[in-house]
């Protein structure tokens, strides 16, 4: 499954450009990123039903996810790591599980973001994805946010 855009909604400082440590202030980013599958391709067969949806000229099935990323506004001072969250139906967790906050669909308050850490990491069993495909997904993000940084939006399919 490929990522073939990545739309930006809305950009905004996280607090008022408080500081979060070495960090410094964080931007929230909300939009959509946009897929194509070949329901042809072997990993792509397990889809429920894929073969059935309609398919675009390359004769792929697009699809799309709302996203929302939390990062350093100087990306000079992050460390380069995602933490990844796949929620369900919207709901947020992982930003819950790490920092020990309530869930919020859009943290804007200091408890939102909680304390910064928790002594012990919640482990949570996600998806399994084969290592192909998690080396392709993190290239083809890689490249998203190389863009991203540079101000440069891809354009649409």
């Amino acid at each position: 499954m490929a990522v073939t855009a990545l739309e930006i909604h809305h950009r905004a400082l996280v607090l008022d450009g408080r500081s979060f440590g070495e960090a410094g202030a964080h931007e929230k980013v909300i939009g959509v990123i946009r897929f194509a599958a070949d329901p042809a391709h072997r990993l792509h067969r397990v889809i429920t039903d894929l073969a059935l949806a309609p398919r675009n000229a390359e004769g792929r099935v697009e699809s799309w996810a709302d996203f929302y990323l939390l990062s350093p506004a100087d990306p000079a001072r992050g460390n380069r790591r995602l933490l990844l969250d796949v929620p369900n139906r919207g709901r947020k967790v992982a930003l819950g599980m790490f920092n020990s906050t309530p869930r919020a669909a859009d943290p804007s308050t200091p408890e939102d973001f909680g304390n910064g850490f928790q002594a012990t990491l919640k482990l949570v069993a996600a998806r399994h994805l084969l290592a192909e495909d998690v080396e392709a997904i993190v290239e083809r993000a890689g490249q998203l946010w190389d863009l991203f940084q540079a101000g440069i939006e891809e354009p649409g399919p």
